[in-house]
């Protein structure tokens, strides 16, 4: 896990420098299914976090986990961890596509949660982008607010004829002037 080469498993370890005291900051881990989340359990415990659970569907994912890390207690479900009172942090190295859905449950739950942005690109350690999110209050009016996305997504097979269909009369047109020269 220490090979700075293979960016999706790299997980570099510190010198301990913590800025909590002993079972201060509990934390647990979700969702095994990158090897990053090894580097940010080392880093949160090497500040003094506690880490409690972790869980994941695949057991073969947690027993390398455990492996690594002895001390952590394994869930039986997310659920557990949710309503582990001690556990104020989730951090999460699920697929890219389920970490948002992740962060939702676990601050859902009232935990803080932590994850990679992305994890590209692959060897390319020093322009990781790592995302803490927390809990904010809404103030009133914010709870009748639409936001939009700012782009849309067209259909392919819309967008592909209306591309196409300029090229070919352009492609005709071409076609048809240099065949009316040869015939002159």
């Amino acid at each position: 896990m220490n090979n700075a080469a293979d960016g999706m498993n790299y997980a570099p370890k510190g010198k301990p420098n913590p800025v909590v005291g002993p079972g201060e900051f509990g934390f647990s881990a979700i969702s095994l299914d990158h090897g990053h989340i090894y580097g940010m359990c080392n880093g949160l415990t090497e500040a003094g976090a506690t880490l409690r659970y972790v869980y994941d569907p695949d057991p073969e994912k947690v027993a390398a986990f455990v492996k690594a890390f002895p001390q952590v207690k394994v869930a039986a479900s997310e659920q557990e961890i949710f309503d582990d009172p001690e556990t104020k942090l989730i951090a999460g190295a699920a697929v890219t596509s389920e970490r948002c859905p992740l962060g939702i449950r676990a601050m859902e739950a009232g935990k803080d949660y932590c994850t990679l942005v992305t994890c590209t690109p692959y060897g390319v350690n020093t322009h990781r982008l790592l995302v803490r999110g927390h809990r904010i209050e809404n103030i009133e009016e914010a709870k009748t607010v639409r936001v939009t996305a700012d782009a849309i997504q067209i259909e392919p097979l819309l967008v592909a004829p209306a591309v196409a269909l300029p090229m070919l009369m352009v492609l005709l047109v071409v076609l048809l002037i240099k065949t009316r020269k040869k015939k002159k």
